[in-house]
């Protein structure tokens, strides 16, 4: 676990490089990795990789909303190499050989474990940023 969260950590420095984030979040979007990766990891213990891809990617879109406020930078910023660990690309390399070896059943398996993993980590992305709406609007309506 220890070696996954910490190529996790330079997958998402890498990613953050190749998008052309400033070098000093640089080391915070490898942070953000690893933490999704370790979060996965962690769930995947006692949930479905589904679920677990959920349960990450919620609480990386958390902690990416918090830097997004520190550092007065987008969360896309943070929220895109900190989601790299979770993409379903083996799934989909698997279902596309399956595809080439025709074991059409094993290639509907992996196609719709990708599809159910990639739509978990759309929901979670989608699930914090209305729940932050809905607190700074709440927030906002104390104000007054």
């Amino acid at each position: 676990m220890f070696t996954k969260v910490l190529f996790s950590f330079f997958v998402s420095a890498g990613t953050s490089v190749l998008n052309n984030i400033e070098k000093r979040y640089i080391v915070l979007c490898g942070l953000c990795g690893a933490l999704t990766a370790f979060l996965y990891d962690f769930s995947e213990n006692f949930v479905s990789p589904v679920m677990a891809s959920l349960i990450s990617c919620f609480l990386l879109a958390t902690v990416c909303q918090f830097l997004s406020f520190k550092t007065k930078r987008p969360d896309t910023s943070f929220i895109i190499p900190g989601i790299m660990p979770v993409v379903p690309g083996s799934l989909v390399f698997r279902a596309f050989d399956a595809l080439a070896e025709s074991s059409y059943m094993k290639a509907l398996d992996y196609g719709t474990q990708a599809i159910m993993v990639g739509v978990s980590i759309a929901l979670a992305l989608v699930f914090n940023e209305t729940m932050t709406t809905l607190f700074i609007s709440i927030k906002h309506k104390a104000i007054k």
